[in-house]
Parts: structure tokens; C-alpha cells; sequence
């Protein structure tokens, strides 16, 4: 049997549970936070989303220019099994750092907001959208989607290829 006897101050046994509390707290608070932009693998983008004013700041982080009246909010239930279409679009979330794999079966709350500043559609509304999935006021998924003929989804920031995408 092996004993260690380690002698010290009541201060320093303080100061390392205290230590040891403030980095709990701190994992806890971003243990959830994954990169959904290279802004947020900086930590300059905030993921709550629980009220209007938080709303309107996470879509306001990316540049987007948007009616900040919503153009819908419904409940959405995240598919038990996914089908292709689903599985396409969480791979787009995946690239976000968004994962919907652990919110199968969960009703979330989606948010849909018009855009105005797309590339090739500015101020047209209705042609662009941008749309949040919130679970527990946090977004867990977020995409802007281009309606009509050239339908298509991107990233909420959109990426590169966007302005090759959108000639009228």
C-alpha cells in the first residue's frame, strides 16, 4: 500500500476547488457551442436564440440584411430516421458544426426570416430566406434557402460559391 501525506494550507485547498469550479462552469457553458462559421470558431458568435432580441443578433452576426418581423414560426419535428433529404441537409449542418443526429425526434421551433441583401436579390423579398431551428433557445441548425426555380440551401454564412449560383 502506497500513502501520500501532503501538507497545506486551508487557502490553497480553497483556491484550487475554486480552480477546479470555474473550469467546470466554463466546459459546461461551451460544451455545446460547436463552430457553425469560422466567426464562432473565434467565439465572436453567440448560438442563443430564446427571444427576438437574440434572434435578431445571431442573423445580424452573419451580415444579413432581413425583415426582422418574422415571415413564420411553427413547430418542426426533427424525423425519428432520416431520409435522403434530411440526411442532405444535416450534412450541410455538419459543415456548420451543427449536428440534428441528437434531436431526432424532438419538436423544435423553426423561425423564418426574408432576406434582402442576397447577392442577385437584393431587396426582392420573398425570393430568400433564412430559417433558424431552436431547441431549448439555442439554434441547433440555420441555412438560407433560395426559393424558386434555382432552389437552393447554403450555410447561414453563405459560402464562396453563392454569387456563381444566383445569375438571373
Amino acid at each position: 500500500m502506497f500513502v501520500v501525506s501532503v501538507k497545506s494550507s486551508k487557502i490553497r485547498i480553497i483556491l484550487l476547488l475554486l480552480f477546479v469550479v470555474i473550469v467546470l462552469v466554463c466546459g459546461m457553458m461551451f460544451a455545446d457551442k460547436k463552430v457553425t462559421s469560422s466567426a464562432v470558431a473565434e467565439g465572436a458568435i453567440s448560438l442563443r436564440a430564446a427571444d427576438d432580441k437574440q434572434r435578431i443578433a445571431y442573423l445580424s452576426q452573419f451580415g444579413w440584411d432581413f425583415d426582422i418581423e418574422p415571415a413564420q414560426v411553427r413547430e418542426v419535428i426533427i424525423p425519428s430516421e432520416f431520409d435522403s433529404v434530411y440526411d442532405e441537409y444535416n450534412a450541410l449542418q455538419k459543415r456548420q458544426g451543427f449536428d440534428l443526429e441528437k434531436y431526432k425526434g424532438q419538436i423544435v421551433k423553426k423561425w423564418t426570416y426574408n432576406i434582402n441583401n442576397f447577392p442577385g436579390y437584393e431587396n426582392k423579398t420573398g425570393y430568400v430566406q433564412a430559417n433558424l431551428l431552436i431547441f431549448n433557445g439555442n439554434v441547433i441548425a440555420s441555412d438560407i434557402t433560395l426559393l424558386g426555380k434555382t432552389a437552393k440551401t447554403y450555410t447561414i454564412d453563405y459560402p464562396e460559391d453563392v454569387k456563381n449560383d444566383t445569375k438571373n
